[in-house]
Parts: C-alpha cells; structure tokens; sequence
C-alpha cells in the first residue's frame, strides 16, 4: 500500500502523511520507515494519546485504565514494543532472530 501511495503522488513538492497505530518493532514499516528516517529524509513525529486535542480529561483517564502493559505501551504512549509473553501464558517467548513477529514455546504443553 505505502508504495502504491508513493507511485501516485506524481507532483513535484507532494507530501506523503501516514499514521501509525503502532505494533513490534520488527513491523516492516517501523523498520523500513521509521528507523530510516533520516536515510529517507523523512521527519518522523510522535505523538501520544494525550496529544489528541479531541479527547476529554474523562475519555483519556478512561483509555488509560482499560490498557496495561503493552498495550498501555502502544495506545496510550503511541510507542513501538514488543509484547512479553503471550496472552495466559509464561512459557511462550519473543524470536528476535526471525525478523518478525514469532513465538516459540520453551516450556512442554501440558493436558488438562
């Protein structure tokens, strides 16, 4: 889509805006744009929730008690992290060494 959207914007000057909800950091978008920003020349913005001029003091504390963690993390704080772990789960781990978003389990799976 982003270079479809690049392909299009055929006059001289244009201006490409894309806004991110955030994900991992070995989402191919934060690796290709984002942490090469300056290689692309492009300016990169961040913005938190608390940045939306649209959002009540009620709605913001609102947002802020229903994420925790890594979500609180991407939502609120508009950051690019890692999940630890998986959802009810200890013995599943983050593998940096796939290039994107994998799991492998380190711990036997048990029956019930």
């Amino acid at each position: 889509f982003v270079e479809q959207a690049l392909a299009r914007c055929s006059l001289e000057g244009a201006t490409y805006w894309f806004n991110c909800n955030p994900e991992h950091t070995y989402h191919w978008f934060y690796k290709e744009w984002i942490q090469k920003a300056a290689e692309k020349q492009v300016l990169y913005l961040h913005f938190k929730m608390t940045d939306n001029p649209s959002l009540s003091p009620a709605v913001l504390r609102r947002y802020k008690r229903l994420y925790s963690g890594t979500f609180y993390r991407r939502f609120v704080e508009g950051r690019w992290v890692v999940a630890d772990g998986m959802p009810g789960s200890a013995s599943w781990s983050y593998r940096p060494e796939a290039g994107r978003a994998a799991v492998r389990r380190t711990a036997p799976l048990s029956r019930s």
